[in-house]
């Protein structure tokens, strides 16, 4: 059975609880929300379309991370305990199903963080490569490439696989311990699954140069970059919506009403950040082949003046 802070207790493998751990999480997604706008200050002056696209990206995660955090303090004003009564298993399973969409955002808050910052790094890149005083056009060192690869890929696959714990504790709370094993067994496959896939397409995107290479002092957003920030718009705003709601919880959870309340955590806690973790993952910066070195130009002879 859970404690009195909807955590594992007696005969429980897990003793974790997302009621204590929520108060935590919604300063880091407070702290993390600073830093995204702070991002969007310094960006302000700047004029590029790959600037403006870095600003839609940070905008839309700090929005995120803003609702997250707000989310994260309304569950720890759950108090499970009930004078009297002992504990409450609604409140439990509330507390559960709002941590599913305020996982899921603090996931994604911190991988468009991660990649905005890849492309800043890129384009800080192209700009230095762009004021070379020589007149050739050298080979880029692609170092900030790599770390922007092995950063994103580093945080999607660390998110993921952990989003994929907290989904399983929460199908174990939902289903009183008892879920069925496939459902276990296939939530955790596609997280894994998507997590490896994702990390992957990081590498690849940052770490291996197209096959035709264009010229590496020029860096443009593709077109997946503003469809992963209305989608992060769109599933913290549903997200919200649907914790938001869970706070007139029914005092007696049937069956019905247990399966749609999984459906929607499982959808804003693992498949709707899986999926931007995607789309976030294919608009990394790409790494381009160097540019063939141009011939530096003869300066053009000055004629004398002419003695007068």
């Amino acid at each position: 059975m859970l404690d009195e802070t909807c955590g594992g207790g007696d005969g429980i493998a897990w003793h974790w609880s997302i009621v204590t751990s929520s108060a935590t999480n919604s300063q880091l997604a407070g702290v993390l929300a600073s830093v995204l706008f702070t991002g969007i200050v310094l960006l302000f002056g700047r004029r590029e379309r790959v600037h403006l696209q870095i600003i839609a990206l940070f905008a839309a995660g700090f929005m995120s991370l803003g609702l997250d955090s707000y989310m994260f303090s309304m569950i720890t004003g759950i108090r499970p305990l009930v004078q009297g009564k002992g504990i409450s298993e609604s409140a439990c399973l509330q507390a559960w199903a709002q941590g599913m969409p305020a996982s899921g955002l603090l996931a994604v808050g911190g991988t468009s963080l991660v990649c905005g910052l890849g492309w800043m790094l890129s384009t800080h890149q192209t700009e230095a490569a762009q004021k070379q005083e020589s007149g050739t056009l050298r080979p880029v060192d692609n170092y900030a490439s790599y770390l922007t690869g092995w950063m994103s890929a580093g945080v999607i696959l660390t998110t993921t696989l952990l989003l994929a714990v907290t989904n399983w504790d929460f199908l174990d709370v939902m289903y009183a311990l008892k879920p069925s094993p496939f459902l276990h067994r296939a939530v955790l496959s596609l997280d894994i699954a998507i997590a490896l896939s994702s990390s992957g397409i990081a590498l690849v995107r940052t770490c291996r140069p197209r096959r035709r290479p264009g010229n590496p002092h020029e860096s443009a957003p593709p077109r997946t970059l503003p469809w992963a920030a209305y989608s992060i718009v769109i599933s913290a705003a549903c997200g919200t919506i649907f914790a938001g709601l869970l706070t007139h919880y029914p005092e007696n959870w049937t069956s019905a009403w247990i399966y749609a309340i999984s459906v929607f955590g499982i959808l804003f806690g693992s498949i709707a950040p899986c999926g931007i973790s995607i789309l976030l993952a294919m608009s990394l910066p790409r790494l381009e082949g160097s540019a063939p070195a141009a011939p530096l130009q003869p300066a053009a002879a000055v004629p004398p003046e002419p003695v007068s």
